[in-house]
């Protein structure tokens, strides 16, 4: 069925060879089940970059925490992301539906957007188990840019094999 996931992950990385930067990441996941096959899952995922780390080690900040601004482009040296997801059993362990709820708070890097900035995108999920061993998931959002209040339509698929 659908794993349950309970990890975390800090990292601390020092770039010396060329440009002299260091790099602190923090990544965790806890999922709770409960007796009637629903699942509460908890995300969370955290980059620190000091300022002169080059572009390609910003963090992008659409990621599988934040499922908002899809093709938007914003990475940021500084993120923080978290993830909420409630999703129930329709049948058995194969087909899930729920909502989810994913916050982040950044600062952008590059000339699309600057400042300290907030997201938010929620909205329905579906969680299809094929075969015992592959997922396919659905996220359908509205994700607004704060402070701006700016606000677009999401759709996500992902496809994976399950171990």
């Amino acid at each position: 069925g659908i794993r349950k996931e309970k990890n975390a992950t800090l990292t601390f990385t020092h770039y010396f060879d060329g440009v002299e930067f260091s790099e602190l990441s923090l990544n965790g996941a806890h999922d709770f089940e409960f007796s009637n096959l629903s699942i509460l899952s908890f995300r969370l995922w955290a980059v620190f970059n000091n300022s002169s780390a080059p572009f390609n080690h910003h963090a992008p900040v659409h990621s599988q925490n934040f499922k908002g601004f899809s093709g938007l482009s914003y990475h940021a040296n500084r993120l923080i992301e978290f993830s909420s997801e409630y999703r129930f059993s329709v049948y058995q362990d194969y087909i899930y539906t729920g909502l989810y709820c994913d916050w982040a708070l950044f600062r952008p890097e590059g000339l699309i957007i600057s400042g300290v900035k907030g997201g938010v995108v929620a909205g329905p999920t579906v969680r299809i188990l094929v075969y015992d061993q592959f997922e396919f998931t659905m996220y359908v959002g509205w994700d607004r840019l704060f402070p701006e209040g700016e606000s677009r339509k999401n759709i996500k698929f992902r496809f994976a094999r399950r171990w």
